[in-house]
């Protein structure tokens, strides 16, 4: 029995040298044999002490003599079953209880996780309305006034980076994200990366190189946004981490025999490298590589799990290279079709011929005339400063839909920016309501919610571009520059 399975024994109560009884404690007293089930063949069947005995030694049942084959086959059949059920019940508790410590598990993640962003929301909250009130103080020099403006607006950027985290991980997780597949001038992508991080990288006394490997494509198609999120957020990493050495972003391109070549942008850093128990925990959406990262680092946690998982919506992924004393080698590998009219950078001198000027879209072109209907006070006074410093030719403001239709069938404008959010009637009511008299006037929609279904609710109604709250200044002059040089003006007068 010890060296063998069993599902059930059948055991004659009395045997020379020991008996039923005493061979049952012994079976059942053994953790091997404990949960055996054993059935006693007896001829005693008067002898209702002796029965008690056997249930009280463990015994589930007594067959008794002279058998009946039939009697003896369902029982057996009985307790066989009842066995396997036994059986059965225990590994789902088993089971039970692994799934409840890994519910319990990710709901402490989870809790841990909201902890954390609570922290990470009021931090720079604290600094803005702190520094706020501080800016009220009549005795306040320039130089301080400076800097504590400077500062409101760091945490405020800080404070949006950490909204847009969480939207677009809640967007992902709900299956709910779209990406646009455009052309995309990597080269010019990459230069621009490092130009916004270079700042950061040289405050903390850090290299920042750029290395390409030649040939590279000069334009892929894919979703420049997101791209450029997540070498943002590989690159912010390698330098939050890296007290000292190098950031590097390097460009690789292999072409390939079917078509499709890969392309892969991989960040290295001189950092303290991870573990593999480090790595595991890396991509993961409510952890960080360890406890005290937040502590010391500052973050939501979520920026690897987001660009993973937009890595993966391209068709491509995020590989680590990584090891304790050596640096972080982060690479994101993307598929890349390659047509016949692909063309390649051959060399430095061609690439540098590539890069844009990106000052030429920081001002408005030909001082373009703007309607701006907005409710909310603060934001008008923002939004016409905005433009005013971009070089607008004049700024008017509408308080709602209504006073807006009034004053564009009564006056001439380059562009109307449109909140869509407003009393009397609201932006999307005012923009359905100009397309259908045929008013040619082009409409950018500004809204603070920046879910895709609302961008396309604002694009239904009329408008021709969609712009999100808090206003980023370079991407709306673009596109009302855009809009204008595409000569969408107001050309239909309003009967």
């Amino acid at each position: 029995i010890m060296k063998n399975n069993f599902f059930l024994i059948s055991m004659d109560v009395q045997m020379p040298g020991m008996d039923g009884f005493e061979t049952a404690e012994i079976i059942l007293g053994h953790p091997h044999s404990a949960k055996i089930p054993i059935v006693f063949l007896t001829a005693i069947n008067k002898d209702k002490a002796n029965v008690i005995k056997g249930y009280e030694t463990g015994a589930v049942d007594y067959i008794f003599k002279p058998v009946e084959p039939d009697v003896l086959k369902a029982k057996v059949e009985i307790h066989m079953k009842l066995y396997r059920l036994q059986e059965e019940l225990t590994e789902k508790n088993k089971s039970l209880h692994v799934s409840q410590m890994e519910a319990d598990s990710a709901n402490n993640a989870k809790s841990e996780f909201l902890s954390t962003m609570s922290h990470e929301i009021r931090t720079p909250l604290t600094a803005i309305i702190g520094y706020c009130e501080f800016l009220l103080n009549d005795d306040l020099s320039k130089n301080d006034h400076q800097k504590y403006v400077n500062i409101i607006k760091d945490s405020g950027d800080h404070l949006l980076e950490i909204v847009n985290d969480i939207l677009d991980h809640s967007k992902i997780e709900a299956g709910k994200f779209d990406l646009e597949k455009i052309p995309v001038d990597i080269h010019a992508l990459i230069e621009n990366t490092k130009m916004l991080l270079i700042g950061k990288a040289e405050e903390k006394g850090l290299v920042f190189n750029l290395n390409y490997t030649y040939p590279f494509p000069e334009m892929i198609h894919g979703d420049p946004v997101r791209i450029k999120q997540i070498l943002l957020n590989l690159c912010s990493n390698a330098i939050k981490f890296t007290s000292e050495g190098t950031v590097s972003i390097e460009l690789n391109y292999r072409p390939s025999d079917k078509k499709m070549g890969i392309l892969e942008i991989s960040v290295c850093d001189t950092g303290p490298g991870l573990s593999e128990t480090q790595q595991s925990k890396l991509f993961s959406s409510y952890s960080q590589a360890e406890k005290s990262t937040s502590r010391k680092f500052g973050g939501t946690g979520l920026g690897l799990a987001i660009s993973k998982k937009l890595a993966g919506l391209m068709n491509g992924d995020i590989l680590l290279s990584s090891a304790p004393g050596v640096g972080s080698r982060f690479s994101l590998i993307m598929e890349i079709e390659e047509t016949e009219d692909i063309k390649l950078v051959e060399s430095a001198q061609a690439a540098e011929c590539l890069i844009p000027d990106i000052e030429k879209n920081a001002m408005l072109i030909n001082k373009p005339d703007i309607l701006v209907a907005e409710d909310n006070g603060i934001n008008q006074k923002l939004i016409s400063r905005l433009l005013k410093n971009v070089e607008a030719g004049s700024v008017t403001i509408a308080e709602n839909g209504q006073i807006a239709y009034n004053l564009i069938k009564e006056n001439t404008y380059d562009c109307l920016l449109l909140d869509m959010q407003m009393p009397v009637m609201n932006g999307f009511e005012l923009a359905e309501k100009l397309r259908k008299t045929k008013h040619t006037i082009p409409i950018i929609a500004l809204t603070a919610n920046v879910m895709e279904s609302e961008k396309k609710n604002c694009l239904d109604s009329g408008c021709d571009e969609f712009s999100t709250k808090p206003y980023d200044k370079r991407d709306l002059v673009e596109k009302i520059n855009t809009l204008i040089k595409a000569g969408q003006e107001t050309t239909v007068e309003m009967s």
